[in-house]
C-alpha cells in the first residue's frame, strides 16, 4: 500500500491511501486542536424536552425545543462553557434524566 499526503481544503491534510484494486480510498485527518482548559461556545442537540426552567441548571445556556416531522421533540442548548469539566456536567445531567444526545458542536472560543 502506498500513501501520500495533500493539502485539502482549510488547511486539513487528506491521506489518499494506494490499495490494489480499482478503488482509491480518502481519509480526512483533521489536525485541529481545541483548549479545553478555556472557554468555548458550544451547540448541544438531543432528542426530548426539558422545560426552560433548566437552563439555569445547565450553565445558563439557552435552550430551545422544537418537533421534528415525526413529531419527536429536539432541544438545542447553546451558549458558553467554561471549560471541559462542565461540559461534562451539562452532558452528565442530561444522561441522567434519560435523553438521547444527538451532537455537541464546538462553535468557537472567546
Amino acid at each position: 500500500m502506498e500513501e501520500n499526503n495533500q493539502q485539502g481544503q482549510q488547511g486539513r491534510s487528506i491521506s489518499r491511501i494506494k490499495k490494489k484494486g480499482p478503488g482509491m480510498m480518502l481519509q480526512p485527518e483533521c489536525k485541529k486542536s481545541y483548549a479545553f482548559d478555556r472557554p468555548g461556545n458550544y451547540r448541544i442537540r438531543f432528542e426530548g424536552y426539558l422545560d426552560k426552567k433548566w437552563s439555569g441548571r445547565l450553565g445558563g445556556m439557552s435552550l430551545t425545543t422544537s418537533k421534528t416531522g415525526d413529531h419527536k421533540s429536539v432541544s438545542v442548548l447553546e451558549g458558553p462553557i467554561r471549560d471541559q469539566a462542565e461540559l461534562i456536567g451539562v452532558l452528565n445531567a442530561l444522561y441522567q434524566r434519560h435523553l438521547t444526545l444527538l451532537s455537541v458542536e464546538y462553535l468557537n472560543g472567546d
